[in-house]
């Protein structure tokens, strides 16, 4: 059984990478408009969810 705590880590998380997603699809549609510095903090964010 999981703790208030786990089951709230883990509603983050998801909050998360719904966020990343997101991020993902704006960046498909204006690729312009993300700096390096953007894409890079977006791909470790990919990273991370993909490792949840």
């Amino acid at each position: 059984m999981l703790s208030a705590d786990d089951q709230f880590n883990r509603g983050e998380n998801d909050l998360a990478c719904e966020q990343v997603q997101r991020a993902q699809r704006l960046l498909g549609q204006r690729p312009e408009a993300a700096s390096a510095t953007q894409r890079e903090q977006l791909l470790r964010f990919e990273r991370a969810c993909s490792t949840l």
